[in-house]
């Protein structure tokens, strides 16, 4: 079915068909019950195209099909709205919120003018649909997955923040660069984020597990949405390696990590503070202390605080 027409204008569409749906709605469009309930296909492919807002109050089952959903006002799912496919394109303006947990897609890609937020009921890889990767227009996303997370194909987001929030191990290959403003980890990954393309001015976090982020340019922990600083139990690790200048400004900069923390910049400056539990504190670059900082290994003394290079400063406080 190519029903493409920038004329056509239905309120709802509903399907189950044996090869590919193709339509385009003047205006608002909800996937919903017309007789049939919600889209169906025999692993075949399905576009929807509308002229503003996209509702998806039915389920959306292609099998091994992929799923293009191009919008030109906010994309939205009631609880009857899962997606299931091998893979969704995001085109179009948006917003999308698409954060059922129910919906299971293999790969996301997207290249939107807005927000996008989306949740996988297991693994997810960001690569390609289509489209390749995930690029807005300085717009914010989110991504949230129950199992792991692939970033194989680069994610730009210009001057927009990037949220990923795993429920297990996250990890790049050396497409998947990441550019953004912030960027937000959360969940429990471990993250591991090594690519040396990766571009982003400010991280936080707030993790069940490690964080090993290397960055080509300039760094500072900070304030990322809602979270502040980096904090980390289950043994989580912390380890920072900037292209650039490594920054952690006082309180926005503090480091709370239930495992070793190993810092490398260009430089180091610090006024903040950075606890362990019972680990080390590694300062591999040269390092200034500003103002009062607290540099704590545990109540026990189990770690160490070791400064590879030049230390410089004020008042340093070691626990």
């Amino acid at each position: 079915f190519t029903l493409t027409l920038a004329t056509n204008n239905v309120n709802t569409i509903a399907a189950n068909t044996a090869d590919v749906v193709s339509y385009r709605d003047a205006d608002d469009l909800v996937v919903g019950t017309v007789n049939t309930v919600g889209i169906t296909t025999s692993n075949d492919n399905v576009t929807l195209q509308t002229g503003t807002t996209l509702a998806i109050n039915q389920a959306v089952a292609l099998g091994t099909g992929n799923l293009t959903l191009n919008a030109g006002g906010v994309v939205t799912q009631t609880a009857a709205g899962g997606i299931t496919a091998a893979g969704l394109e995001l085109l179009g303006t948006g917003p999308y919120t698409l954060t059922l947990a129910s919906n299971d897609v293999n790969t996301i890609a997207a290249n939107t003018a807005d927000v996008v937020s989306y949740r996988d009921a297991d693994d997810l890889v960001v690569g390609t649909v289509n489209t390749v990767g995930i690029t807005t227009s300085s717009d914010n996303v989110t991504l949230q997955t129950d199992t792991t997370l692939a970033i194989n194909q680069a994610v730009n987001l210009v001057s927009g923040n990037l949220t990923l929030n795993a429920a297990d191990a996250t990890t790049q290959t050396g497409a998947g660069t990441i550019t953004a403003s912030g960027l937000e980890l959360l969940g429990t990954g471990p993250y591991t984020l090594t690519n040396t393309g990766n571009n982003v001015a400010t991280i936080a976090g707030s993790t069940a597990g490690a964080i090993n982020y290397v960055v080509a340019n300039a760094l500072a922990v900070g304030t990322v949405n809602a979270t502040t600083g980096i904090t980390t139990t289950g043994n989580g690790a912390v380890t920072l390696n900037a292209g650039g200048a490594l920054t952690l400004p006082v309180t926005l900069g503090n480091i709370n990590a239930d495992g070793a923390v190993s810092l490398t910049g260009l430089s180091i400056s610090t006024a903040a503070n950075v606890t362990t539990t019972e680990d080390d504190i590694t300062f591999v670059s040269p390092t200034i202390l500003t103002g009062d900082v607290i540099l704590n290994t545990g109540a026990a003394g189990g770690g160490n605080v070791l400064f590879s290079s030049t230390l410089t400063g004020t008042t340093a406080g070691a626990d």
